[in-house]
């Protein structure tokens, strides 16, 4: 097979063709890394998610805490506001409401949750 090709011979390649190759690949690739730019850009931060994750563990630990209070509590770069409401439409309900912001204040998200006041208790019940 590869003697029938041994005395063929090839075209080369002008000079003028291999840099309009060349142009294109450089034209696909730069294509390429502005798209995946603007999702980096349009997707949420390692921040955001963060935030959006420690609020969620925040939520499930202080509903189990014997004693809820307002605070800020401060992890890593992201501040975290903790308020407690009563709940005027539903009797004996607590509404959590976790906002957390970054250094400069911007806030990243906002969680809003209801506990039952009953079922705050001492781990030490159990």
């Amino acid at each position: 097979m590869l003697a029938g090709l041994k005395g063929h011979k090839l075209k080369a390649s002008s000079i003028l063709e291999t840099m309009v190759a060349a142009v294109l690949i450089l034209f696909s690739f730069s294509a390429g890394m502005v798209l995946y730019h603007q999702v980096l850009q349009s997707s949420w931060s390692a921040v955001q998610m963060t935030a959006v994750f420690e609020q969620g563990y925040l939520a499930d630990s202080l509903a189990r805490a014997p004693e809820l209070v307002d605070q800020e509590i401060l992890r890593e770069e992201i501040r975290y506001e903790i308020v407690l409401l009563e709940e005027e439409r539903f009797e004996g309900l607590l509404q959590l409401r976790i906002a957390a912001y970054d250094r400069s204040g911007k806030l990243l998200c906002e969680l809003d949750r209801l506990i039952d006041k009953g079922e705050q208790h001492d781990e030490n019940e159990h």
